[in-house]
């Protein structure tokens, strides 16, 4: 007889039922992070965000730390963190499209996802390029959506190469446990 307040043990037959339901759930919340990124994206390329605004932010974070530069070098370093901003904003959608279609953390390397995640994401970089066309103050550039899918490359990049480096590790420890 149970006292007031424990629970009982989970069924077998609950625990896998309730597992599908936690993977959907997990999914859907990887989907709605993802799509928030993309949204952040968009955000990004509206008027507000233009090379003024980002060489003000600059010049802010010199003043802050007192720090001064000629103008020259202010607006190279800029040209320099707003591709450096391209490249990453990108590589972090390519790799939240990855986790999305894989579902696990730290996914097993699938070269055709990975080609599809990085059409996906210079689908997306090349309508976002097209969206700044029409933003007042702001242009639309294939080398920005260049540098983009450059983003979308190096995100794969990094899950084949720890995939690479983790994949023997992991046999052996799923080895040593098989064996037990």
């Amino acid at each position: 007889m149970r006292r007031q307040g424990e629970h009982a043990e989970p069924s077998k037959s609950s625990i896998a039922y309730s597992l599908p339901i936690m993977m959907v759930r997990n999914s859907v919340a990887w989907w709605l992070i993802t799509s928030a990124w993309a949204a952040c994206i968009f955000y990004l390329s509206t008027a507000g965000f233009g090379e003024t605004h980002s060489l003000r932010i600059s010049a802010l974070f010199l003043t802050f730390f007192h720090l001064s530069s000629s103008t020259s070098t202010m607006t190279e370093l800029n040209v320099i963190l707003r591709k450096l901003a391209h490249l990453t904003e990108y590589a972090v959608f390519s790799f939240l499209l990855y986790r999305c279609f894989t579902g696990s953390a730290w996914p097993q390397w699938q070269p055709r996802l990975a080609h599809w995640c990085i059409t996906i994401a210079a689908a997306y970089a090349l309508t976002d390029e097209l969206h700044q066309v029409f933003v007042q103050g702001r242009r639309g550039s294939l080398y920005d959506f260049g540098i983009d899918t450059a983003g979308a490359v190096v995100a794969m990049l990094a899950i084949q190469c720890r995939s690479r480096v983790s994949g023997p590790r992991r046999a052996a420890v799923e080895g040593r446990s098989r064996a037990s």
